[in-house]
């Protein structure tokens, strides 16, 4: 294994969109978590004075730059502490489990959310132990598991006061804002050299399947970031060779390095490290058990899918993820007579042109209750039901990379996954493939591990057995990218 020669320049790695999307969303997932972690694992092997964070500030309309060391791994993984240090006056709070079953009723959640508020400022424990939490647990959930109003504020600099000719400035998030190709432009000119990771090309090859405008602003700035774009970087063979196509109809040929990204599972050392046991499991022997362990604080609707086994599919609820197909599947297989197939969940926000999955679980009563929707779960919601599925479905019709197949090898369940795009590379030989444009062809490989459990079990020992990358090698991966 190839080390990388550790950066003598100083890094800047941008996160203008990073920054844009906590204003508005209190998780990460996708491309935000693929950044936060890139960049927290980065910090733990090159020197603190070379690792800067930079932004683009549109109210003042200045590139600005800290060291992420006056920011920190901790901040930097909670998007509610991250809203809190660069919005201050618009901190919002993270949604509140425990009071979903007022989601249709807004007076009632806000009354009660107040109340509990209350109460939790006064230390009133016996209020939330019903959530298995205290009454210091309760407010630190509501920002993300830190207290907002302990982050100091931090004072940016001027990019151009701080980078010198020869820095590095990397692009891994989605920069497709006319601001933000005019800043890259002006970094470029004032000696930086840029790499920009390219996640997929998704709006280009399948613009069918986006929204709106997507496709012509993506090719628009694809276009653009020919101008300040150094070296170009691939998040997987796949984009890789779209890319490399791209660019030579455009009479560029240049080597595209390829960052792989994780095989690995969603809650961080940092978040496993913090998370505690609870009031209602405090006195409770986990090795005598393990099921009451593990169930209790959990809200009602994942509590009864664990009654039944089930198979997981989580992504954003789009056209592109095919859920459409999936759900197709699972009934036929009930039509050929298959009744103890075990139930489907989706767990994911509705996203772009899903009305054909809709349309279909509600003409069907969510296909006779066999289909269950889990609507944008949280990270620890995501990793209880990883724990419990029986394994993934992944039939979608494009990937840039994958990360639900790799977090499910991490947590040793195989999945169903397409034999199209990036998906080979994240699933290798330890998933059973699909032709995801088959309904039929989806059926058989659920029924291959629904029916054989040798085989499922087979893919389990080998999963078990295999080296699944972390957050360390992509660091050292992207490290000897930009060398």
């Amino acid at each position: 294994m190839t080390n990388p020669t550790l950066p003598t320049s100083r890094l800047f790695f941008d996160i203008s969109s990073l920054i844009e999307y906590i204003e508005r969303i209190d998780r990460y997932s996708g491309i935000q978590r693929v950044v936060s972690m890139l960049i927290v694992e980065l910090s733990k092997k090159i020197s603190p004075d070379l690792l800067y964070v930079s932004y683009y500030e549109r109210s003042s309309g200045q590139h600005k730059c800290l060291r992420f060391s006056e920011i920190g791994a901790e901040v930097f993984l909670s998007p509610a502490a991250m809203r809190a240090l660069f919005f201050r006056a618009k901190t919002t709070v993270t949604r509140i489990r425990a009071l979903d079953h007022y989601a249709d009723r807004p007076g009632k959640y806000y009354f009660h959310r107040t109340r509990l508020d209350v109460l939790s400022v006064l230390g009133k424990d016996k209020h939330f132990r019903r959530f298995n939490m205290t009454a210091a647990d309760w407010y630190k959930s509501r920002f993300g598991g830190i207290d907002v109003t302990k982050i100091k504020r931090v004072d940016p600099q001027l990019l151009k006061n701080v980078a010198a000719p020869g820095d590095k400035m990397i692009l891994l998030d989605s920069t497709w804002k006319d601001y933000q190709v005019k800043a890259f432009i002006q970094a470029k000119a004032s000696g930086l050299v840029i790499y920009s990771l390219v996640h997929d090309l998704i709006p280009l090859l399948k613009p069918a399947m986006t929204d709106g405008l997507t496709p012509s602003v993506f090719l628009e700035w694809l276009t653009a970031s020919i101008g300040y774009t150094d070296k170009f970087l691939a998040n997987s063979e796949a984009t890789q060779r779209d890319l490399a196509e791209f660019l030579t109809q455009r009479g560029i040929s240049q080597t595209i390095p390829v960052v792989p990204l994780v095989q690995t599972g969603l809650l961080s050392e940092q978040m496993r490290a913090a998370a505690k046991p609870g009031p209602l499991r405090a006195d409770i022997d986990v090795k005598a058990y393990p099921e009451l362990y593990d169930i209790l604080g959990i809200n009602d609707q994942l509590r009864a899918l664990i009654n039944d086994p089930y198979v997981l599919c989580v992504g954003t609820i789009e056209a592109r993820k095919n859920g459409w197909r999936l759900a197709l599947a699972w009934k036929y297989l009930l039509e050929q007579g298959y009744v103890d197939l075990p139930r489907l969940v989706f767990a994911g926000r509705k996203g772009w042109l899903s009305k054909p999955l809709f349309d279909l679980l509600d003409g069907t009563g969510n296909l006779f209750g066999y289909v269950s929707v889990i609507d944008g779960p949280s990270d620890e919601e995501l990793d209880f039901l990883y724990r419990h599925c029986l394994f993934v479905a992944m039939p979608s019709l494009y990937e840039g990379w994958g990360l639900p197949v790799g977090e499910a090898l991490s947590y040793g369940k195989t999945a169903v996954i397409s034999n199209t795009s990036s998906l080979p590379e994240v699933g290798q030989d330890l998933v059973e493939y699909c032709d995801p444009e088959s309904v039929l062809s989806i059926a058989k490989a659920i029924l291959a591990l629904v029916e054989t459990p040798a085989r499922r079990e087979e893919l389990e020992r080998k999963i078990a057995s295999a080296h699944l990358r972390d957050w360390s090698d992509v660091a050292r991966d992207l490290l000897l990218a930009i060398d």
